[in-house]
């Protein structure tokens, strides 16, 4: 006899192989993307502390107390083109409440400047993140996440 196509219990069993392999591959793409997020955050928060510092060295900004507050600290509205920079997490930069602060550290000849930051977002699912840090470059163990319940 000339069969053709495939039977009722070769078709389950390739659908039962394919949730299977769903099941167990999804979790996984959902944890990498929430990790390249969490990485964007990071960067973001990076050029955020990168664009203060540069703000704090051109002599227009350094002592204008409408961009920098008590001379060292900015808010994120105020830093330039932060707009250009997205939330990973689709929702929106705090502007108002998140800062830089650019402390100058003379050692001898040099002037470090170590800035430290504190930025938070919030998603659409009332999920803030947020990156407190007082050292740079910031790290995945700066980010917290808390819901706006809470805060």
């Amino acid at each position: 006899m000339n069969k053709k196509g495939f039977t009722l219990v070769e078709l389950i069993a390739v659908v039962v192989i394919m949730a299977i392999i769903a099941m167990i591959a999804t979790p996984n793409i959902i944890s990498m993307m929430n990790n390249g997020k969490r990485e964007d955050f990071i960067n973001n928060a990076n050029e955020i502390m990168s664009k203060a510092v540069y703000m704090y060295k051109l002599d227009k900004y350094k002592n204008d107390s409408n961009i920098f507050e008590n001379g060292n600290r900015i808010k994120l509205k105020n830093i330039e083109d932060i707009n250009t920079l997205e939330d990973p997490f689709g929702g929106e930069y705090d502007l108002e409440n998140s800062y830089v602060i650019i402390e100058s550290v003379n050692n001898g000849t040099i002037v470090e400047r170590n800035p430290s930051i504190y930025v938070r977002a919030c998603d659409e699912d009332n999920k803030c993140y947020s990156i407190g840090t007082e050292s740079s470059p910031v790290s995945r163990s700066s980010i917290t996440t808390s819901s706006i319940t809470e805060n």
